[in-house]
């Protein structure tokens, strides 16, 4: 039994490279639910990279709300005002540029 636990140890350490990158927008406003809705789509299907995990605090049509994004999924909860809004996305092959004209109004 050691030696078989020994070997799918070892197999499990080989050097993976993963080009994880991230980035960060803040004063982060969508106008509706439906325009948060057709961006996050976009996220989670791929459009600007392999997005592992977002979340931050957006204003979503004039409301505080927590937003945290993992894999193909969302949640939203309603939060007290903050001091300012932010959002991190944390991706592979991240596309800047793109998720710049969308969260740089």
């Amino acid at each position: 039994m050691n030696s078989s636990w020994d070997n799918r140890c070892k197999n499990q350490n080989t050097d993976i490279d993963i080009d994880i990158d991230n980035i960060s927008f803040r004063d982060v406003e969508f106008g509706s639910l439906y325009e948060f809705e057709s961006y996050m789509g976009a996220i989670m299907q791929g459009r600007f990279g392999n997005v592992i995990r977002a979340k931050g605090f957006a204003i979503i049509n004039g409301v505080w709300s927590k937003v945290d994004i993992v894999g193909k999924s969302y949640t939203l909860e309603k939060i007290d005002i903050m001091k300012e809004s932010k959002i991190i996305l944390i991706s592979s092959n991240l596309l800047k540029e793109d998720l710049e004209a969308i969260f740089s109004k």
